[in-house]
């Protein structure tokens, strides 16, 4: 591999946890992908040239749905997904019942719950929409200038696994041809 490390992140409820299982699994051989996932983080965090990020990314309507249906634990309060599309994260965000939200999280390794409620939302004051479109454009725009950014799809990886796997391979420089999907669902669940 042409990398000393990999890093993966992408916007929340973009497939992070599966994408970054399969990167791990597949390129590096270790079911532990927490070593590798750095949750939803912004495009500053591409400091070092010898390690590849990997910017994951999903379409609107799909991710939209899903942080909707995990709402409470984004401490957001909301009394509809219509009201949800229109208004801003800042004005929906509350920390009403911050020890009562219990989340699942699913690894390769096993499960965990986590309480609490996560202010990632918070600061934002962009509609879910806008925001998704600001934090792909960012990661979009890092990319032209940093090669050691890879894009990846979750619909395309879930469309044509091996084509996708295929390309990642190349652009890390692995002679791999054969590639392991993962059958469990992984990451946070209500």
């Amino acid at each position: 591999m042409k990398f000393r490390q990999i890093q993966c992140t992408g916007h929340p409820r973009s497939g992070t946890h599966y994408m970054t299982g399969l990167i791990s699994t597949n390129f590096l051989n270790d079911p532990d992908y927490l070593k590798i996932y750095r949750n939803h983080e912004f495009p500053n965090i591409v400091t070092d040239s010898d390690t590849v990020y990997f910017h994951i990314w999903r379409d609107f309507e799909a991710i939209a749905k899903s942080i909707y249906s995990l709402k409470e634990r984004f401490g957001l309060t909301v009394e509809s997904y219509e009201a949800f599309l229109i208004r801003r994260y800042c004005d929906m965000w509350r920390m009403e019942t911050p020890q009562a939200v219990m989340t699942n999280v699913r690894t390769l390794n096993g499960q965990a719950r986590f309480s609490g409620v996560s202010d990632f939302f918070k600061p934002f004051n962009m509609t879910p929409h806008e925001f998704w479109a600001y934090y792909n454009r960012m990661w979009r725009e890092k990319a032209k200038k940093r090669p050691n950014i890879i894009s990846v799809k979750y619909d395309d990886v879930l469309a044509d696994f091996d084509s996708v796997m295929a390309f990642i391979a190349d652009r890390l420089d692995v002679k791999i041809s054969k590639f392991k999907n993962i059958e469990k669902k992984i990451g946070w669940w209500k």
